[in-house]
């Protein structure tokens, strides 16, 4: 099976060579023999391995932070702990009560969205997970990119990992990358949370975690969408940083990249950071590491297309036409932001908007923070939403992770009523999002 394969696999990986140095030392591992029935082939730690489903459980089990991480008896951290871990289930109870009620898309909606899953033949009751950005990334998972083609404005990252773990070609497979998805985030905020509680204190780090949860487009961290893998990558990176091992951080460096478009501006990071003196070699190394990751996916797309741009260009098949040029026309973007039509639609939502807005207005608090943090996340907010003209940019917010540690932080000091009100809010939001994905409807 491809679940046990891949998320089993990413749990070994964890457990050997990652873990935080927080918890305690990183534990060495050797490597692997494999018996694929013709001969015996050594294979590196770091490679994909078959693993036993108790293996993938006991990881599971490990990565949902509230079942590892013990209170250190603050009465307030308790509170936000108590409130995460209800707000945790009923998104759950919630989210999976509406997969089981939801008829799936009508004929119309399924054949609206190419590539849907499955390619060939009328929808089935996997489908109603494979609606936007599923259905290319399992598309480009199992044939590549080709030439003038509208999948090839996604990032190559997610549909290797598809392809190698066995989920692509899996007749579950929208199920599996929604699985692996989950397992992606469930660590990232594990690990998330031990890095804020020992910088800000575990009142912040579970207020954090709260923020990250009720996210409008947070739902989408579930699901078969780069979010969570960009997510866990743009983790790594951060927390990695403080740590005397700082190889993670270098080879999320070089995979950010190859992840998502915004992939790129991380690099933000450590120029700012060389620029202000502050360990230039290391911040040297890390913006050739940012440089090379790109660089290896501008090679991809030339040799599999033969336009080293043609994941640029395909981006004018889609609504809006997102394009870098766009940022040479402010008029043009302030115009577009001020097109108010639905409480959410692809092209005047009114949720994007204020999404937006509520984002700038942290900017300024992370600066204060870490220079390199402000500067990180006006590049990773403005740009897309200029560039898209505030398309899914509900959904492009949620990997700003400085943005929401700021947001934890004001968040520990609320009064716990508002926080339950906001609980109470965000997930009938998420709700109502997710039943329209479900049904192929607008809901990035």
């Amino acid at each position: 099976m491809p679940l046990p394969w891949s998320l089993a696999t990413m749990a070994w990986i964890i457990r050997c060579g990652g873990q935080d140095r927080f918890v305690g030392e990183p534990r060495l591992a050797g490597s692997w023999v494999l018996d694929d029935r013709s001969h015996k082939k050594r294979i590196p730690r770091f490679a994909f391995i078959p693993a036993s489903l108790g293996t993938l459980l006991r990881f599971l089990s490990q990565a949902l932070i509230f079942s590892k991480v013990q209170s250190q008896g603050s009465d307030s951290a308790g509170g936000f702990r108590t409130l995460y871990i209800w707000a945790l289930g009923a998104k759950l109870v919630l989210l999976l009560v509406l997969l089981r009620l939801s008829p799936g898309p009508n004929y119309t909606a399924f054949a609206n969205y190419e590539p849907h899953w499955p390619e060939r033949g009328s929808s089935i009751w996997q489908s109603r997970l494979s609606c936007m950005d599923i259905g290319h990334y399992l598309w480009i998972a199992e044939h590549g990119y080709t030439p003038d083609n509208p999948s090839n404005a996604f990032y190559p990252l997610w549909p290797a990992i598809l392809k190698l773990s066995g989920i692509s070609a899996s007749p579950n497979a929208p199920s599996f990358a929604a699985l692996t998805a989950f397992a992606l985030w469930a660590w990232s905020m594990r690990r998330l949370y031990l890095w804020i509680q020992k910088r800000y204190g575990e009142p912040v780090a579970w207020a954090t975690l709260l923020v990250f949860l009720l996210l409008p487009s947070s739902i989408f961290f579930w699901v078969g969408f780069t979010e969570s893998l960009f997510l866990a990558l743009f983790v790594t990176y951060l927390t990695s940083l403080s740590r005397t091992n700082r190889i993670p951080a270098l080879l999320a460096a070089c995979l950010l990249p190859l992840a998502r478009p915004v992939g790129i501006c991380l690099a933000v990071i450590p120029f700012v950071e060389w620029l202000r003196g502050r360990s230039r070699p290391f911040q040297a190394v890390t913006m050739v590491c940012f440089l090379m990751g790109f660089g290896t996916y501008l090679s991809m797309m030339r040799a599999a297309t033969g336009d080293v741009f043609a994941g640029f260009q395909a981006q004018q098949y889609f609504i809006n036409s997102p394009s870098l040029s766009h940022l040479l026309e402010p008029g043009m973007v302030v115009s577009q932001f001020f097109r108010f039509e639905e409480l959410h639609s692809p092209q005047g939502s009114m949720l994007d908007r204020v999404m937006f807005l509520g984002s700038l207005a942290l900017i300024v608090p992370a600066t204060r923070l870490r220079l390199s943090w402000g500067a990180v996340c006006l590049a990773i907010i403005v740009i897309p939403a200029s560039t898209n003209w505030f398309l899914s940019f509900s959904r492009f917010s949620i990997v700003a992770i400085p943005l929401w540690v700021v947001a934890g932080i004001r968040a520990a000091k609320a009064d716990h009523f508002l926080l339950r009100v906001a609980v109470g809010y965000g997930l009938i939001i998420q709700g109502w999002l997710w039943w329209r994905f479900l049904q192929f409807q607008w809901a990035s």
